[in-house]
């Protein structure tokens, strides 16, 4: 799940976590486009990952980053 979720957040160029918890490998079609992504179109992406039993959830979490600065 973790290729998914970053292949996701490449693509639509949003923070994506994965919390689903599975550890598997998966084989599977997501059946939606690139420009769905790019354009956030959420409700077709989540009409193809609700056809594998997942959603993509809107939300406010705090997100821990590291920031690059130049050094004075």
């Amino acid at each position: 799940m973790f290729d998914l979720a970053y292949s996701l957040e490449f693509r639509a160029d949003v923070p994506v976590m994965d919390t689903t918890g599975l550890t598997n490998r998966f084989d599977f079609d997501l059946d939606c486009t690139e420009s769905d992504l790019k354009n956030h179109d959420w409700d077709s992406v989540n009409l193809a990952l609700g056809k594998l039993g997942l959603e993509l959830v809107s939300t406010n979490m705090p997100l821990e980053m590291l920031v690059v600065e130049k050094v004075k």
